[in-house]
């Protein structure tokens, strides 16, 4: 016989990555129907492009101060210019250019406490849900535990002890986050550890950990990454808020809860100080829940038609 009357075989990669775009279409196909989950994915991916290629966006040092120059107004009211085109502030600072620093700061900070938060998270509701007994019993009293302090409370006292930083917040940020996926997770992994297709790869003699992270997890991912998207907007507003408070990033490194803060002693005569900044945190966090929900709809298979 022949070589070439051989049949063709496929390496078991191609055959992964076709699978994978194949369910790649059918995903996006799922989340295109929702035209509001596709307006917050543009708002998004709008924001995460204005943070990483802020160093060019920028007009001015976001710091650079000009008090000659202090509360000139938006270029389209009467005083204002293209140099400061959304005004500047009590320092005269560019208002657009601190804005636009602060995208990053926010966005940085957002993404990478959720990714820490739902990786520590999906551990830990693995280990609970699929052991349970004493180690689901002491997880979950920790989760109690940290579901008992006020989030808000609780991370200002952090943030007096240990005083004002970008790492010290992503601390404090993390301390509480991964109890959210730990919960969802374990509660997943509570219906799926006895279903059908578990039972038989421990009949095979499969390990605990490829059980769980090779079995289990492929099945429940779709729930995090929902959970996690969603986490994503709630920490943003934290850090807002930490910082308009006066406890979060240094004074030198603009973030958007700082500038609103630098601006509420003005609002009534110089608008524009809060108002921008309020503007910037609305649509982003509005634009992670739009596509959060697109997302949930998209990838749970109970909430298709």
């Amino acid at each position: 016989m022949r070589t070439s009357d051989l049949p063709a075989v496929r390496p078991k990669y191609f055959e992964d990555s076709d699978r994978f775009h194949v369910r790649l279409r059918e995903f996006w196909h799922e989340y295109k129907k929702n035209r509001m989950a596709v307006a917050g994915l543009v708002i998004v991916i709008f924001f995460v492009l204005i943070g990483i290629f802020s160093p060019w966006l920028i007009l001015h040092d976001p710091n650079e101060q000009d008090i000659f120059n202090r509360f000139q107004p938006p270029v389209w009211m009467e005083g204002g210019s293209w140099e400061h085109p959304l005004g500047t502030d009590e320092l005269g600072r560019d208002l657009w250019s601190r804005i636009i620093y602060g995208s990053r700061v926010s966005l940085a900070l957002g993404i990478t406490v959720a990714f820490f938060a739902t990786t520590l998270g999906i551990i830990m509701g693995l280990v609970s849900g699929y052991y349970g007994g004493t180690v689901d019993s002491i997880i979950q009293r920790i989760v109690d535990i940290l579901l008992a302090f006020p989030y808000l409370v609780f991370a200002i006292a952090l943030m007096a002890v240990l005083g004002r930083g970008v790492f010290n917040l992503f601390l404090v940020l993390l301390y509480k986050e991964w109890v959210t996926p730990c919960r969802v997770v374990r509660g997943e992994v509570l219906a799926a550890r006895e279903s059908e297709y578990v039972e038989a790869a421990r009949a095979v003699g499969a390990s605990d950990f490829h059980i769980m992270f090779k079995e289990i997890l492929p099945n429940v991912f779709s729930s995090v990454i929902v959970v996690a998207t969603l986490r994503v907007a709630w920490i943003i507003l934290m850090e807002a808020s930490l910082s308009f408070i006066g406890v979060g990033v240094p004074l030198d490194i603009p973030s958007w809860g700082m500038i609103i803060a630098d601006g509420r002693g003005y609002i009534t005569q110089y608008w524009w100080l809060s108002t921008f900044p309020g503007l910037a945190i609305l649509l982003t966090v509005l634009g992670i829940n739009l596509m959060g929900q697109g997302l949930r709809d998209a990838l749970d298979p109970r909430l298709k038609e």
